[in-house]
């Protein structure tokens, strides 16, 4: 959640105030300990902080859905996490590919991916996540690592006109044998 809509960068210096602030890495325990006041210190608006501590308290109140995250189907850990109040899909499918290294998530709502999508198929505008997901169907049972892929391609601002020449500007300067 910490990440959500900043860029990189930003997310990685408020995880690490918050951090701090727990005084080691972050659990739902550390975190239920602190005011809203000492997490908002870190750097969180008020509605990232209410979330945060929604999350806490869901791990409270449900210790054995918690213990059995790693084990659950993906479909049953979007039910789970997203009834809890401020956390969404988006959340759910960075915990799953990032943390539980879920090989096959379609974050085809993302943002990002559907920025990257319009690209890749010189469209307009950004496509609807039903479009992307769609285009996604061809890349089980790896969509996690297509998409890593993806949000990638965005950091290093692939265009269209790369992606035409079939490659990126990285490789333009690579070597090449005779």
């Amino acid at each position: 959640m910490i990440y959500q809509r900043v860029s990189e960068s930003a997310g990685a210096t408020v995880y690490s105030r918050l951090e701090q602030i727990a005084g080691g890495k972050l659990t739902p325990r550390r975190i239920g300990t602190l005011s809203t006041r000492q997490v908002r210190r870190a750097g969180l608006a008020l509605s990232k902080t209410t979330y945060i501590q929604n999350l806490v308290t869901w791990f409270e109140q449900n210790p054995k859905v918690a213990k059995r995250l790693a084990s659950m189907s993906d479909e049953e850990i979007v039910d789970a996490l997203t009834a809890v109040p401020g956390i969404g899909l988006w959340t759910v499918n960075v915990l799953l590919v990032f943390n539980l290294g879920r090989m096959d998530v379609a974050p085809a709502p993302d943002l990002i991916i559907r920025r990257i999508a319009q690209v890749i198929y010189g469209l307009k505008t950004i496509p609807a996540a039903e479009f992307v997901k769609q285009k996604m169907e061809c890349w089980k049972p790896y969509r996690s690592i297509a998409s890593m892929y993806l949000w990638q391609a965005t950091k290093i601002k692939v265009t269209q006109a790369d992606l035409r020449r079939g490659r990126t500007g990285i490789d333009e300067a690579a070597p090449r044998s005779a």
